[in-house]
């Protein structure tokens, strides 16, 4: 079982039995994959080898329309979650207090792009259609630039360079209560000011799409 892990030191792997069936190991990925400083706690997590919450916080997803899990020959980790937007595959959890209204947060993690949609493609996001159910969302705009939107005081955007088709990315947004960044590869992209709580959204946390009062926005991945 592989886990990932968000920690002040840059991302951890965290494995349940090391190569040789001894002991777990646990190894810190280079800042060629994560932004170089994580903020905030590790409130939930996936690995791709199933829907369970990995961080220990007992948050598990709920996997909508067929979702798959494919070993992963040629990427990072041992697994990888296959959603297919035509399907409308997602992952989700009912809004908890863990995810919203917070000082300083992070969220992050490795996709693959196969398909080009020509619109929003969403990543993961606890976000709404209505201002106030906005929280954060991080996606693929129609232009194809890697993007996040957080609302804290105000809605601010920001975004970094088009992601093509068929190649594996590291993104990552991360807000400290004066600034909001984004990272692709463990690479800044943009920074901007931002400042206050973020929104306490009470839409799903969600993998592959983003929610409106309760039902999916449409702009699966």
């Amino acid at each position: 079982t592989r886990a990932f892990i968000a920690s002040t030191s840059g991302l951890l792997i965290a494995d349940a039995k090391a190569s040789d069936n001894t002991n777990g190991a646990i190894q810190l990925l280079t800042n060629k994959f994560v932004s170089p400083v994580m903020w905030g706690d590790v409130e939930v997590a996936i690995a791709g080898a199933s829907s369970a919450d990995v961080s220990g916080n007992s948050h598990p997803w709920t996997a909508v329309g067929g979702v798959t899990y494919v070993a992963n020959v040629d990427g990072p980790g041992g697994s990888y979650i296959n959603l297919d937007a035509s399907k409308e595959q997602y992952l989700y959890i009912p809004d908890h207090a863990d995810f919203g209204a917070k000082a300083q947060f992070s969220a992050g993690g490795w996709f693959y792009r196969d398909v080009d949609s020509g619109s929003t493609e969403v990543l993961f996001a606890h976000y709404g259609e209505l201002v106030d159910s906005r929280d954060f969302m991080v996606y693929i705009s129609g232009s194809d630039a890697i993007s996040v939107n957080i609302k804290a005081d105000g809605l601010v955007s920001s975004s970094g360079p088009a992601i093509a088709v068929g190649a594996w990315h590291y993104a990552a947004a991360t807000y400290d209560g004066a600034n909001q960044r984004l990272y692709l590869d463990g690479a800044l992209v943009d920074t901007d000011a931002q400042t206050g709580t973020t929104s306490n959204s009470t839409e799903p946390l969600a993998l592959g799409v983003s929610f409106s009062s309760g039902s999916t926005s449409g702009e699966n991945f």
